[in-house]
C-alpha cells in the first residue's frame, strides 16, 4: 500500500508542473492591462509568433499571453513594469507560461524575465 501511495503521489505531483515552460527569447510587441468582469488582466503580445507551439491556438496564432487575477497584486505590477521596460528598451524577454491553461486571453503567464543581451 505504501508503494502504491508513493507511486500515485509521484505521478500527480510531477504532472501538475509539467505544463510550466520558459519560452523565448521574444521581443514585446505590446503589453497592456484591463479589468473585464471581475478580473484584472495583463496581456502581452510578442513579435515572434512563427516560433510558437504552445498548444493554445490563440497564443500560437496571435502571440498573446496573459495573467489574470481578482486584484492588482504584486505580480501584476512587477510583470507589467518588466514587460513595458523591455518593450521600451527593445530587450528580449523569457516568458514562463502554463501551456495547459489556455483561455480567451491566451496561455496563462506565470513569470517574466528580461534578458540583458
Amino acid at each position: 500500500m505504501k508503494k502504491l501511495s508513493f507511486l500515485l503521489l509521484m505521478l500527480f505531483s510531477t504532472s501538475s508542473f509539467a505544463a510550466l515552460e520558459w519560452m523565448g527569447p521574444y521581443t514585446v510587441k505590446e503589453a497592456g492591462s484591463g479589468a473585464p468582469a471581475v478580473y484584472a488582466v495583463l496581456t502581452v503580445h510578442i513579435n515572434e509568433v512563427d516560433q510558437l507551439k504552445t498548444g493554445c491556438s490563440l497564443t500560437d496564432q496571435t502571440g498573446m499571453f496573459s495573467y489574470w487575477s481578482r486584484s492588482l497584486n504584486d505580480y501584476f505590477s512587477l510583470w507589467q513594469s518588466a514587460l513595458l521596460s523591455a518593450q521600451a528598451q527593445n530587450k528580449k524577454v523569457m516568458l514562463l507560461a502554463d501551456t495547459a491553461n489556455c483561455s480567451e486571453y491566451g496561455s496563462y503567464l506565470v513569470g517574466v524575465k528580461v534578458l540583458s543581451e
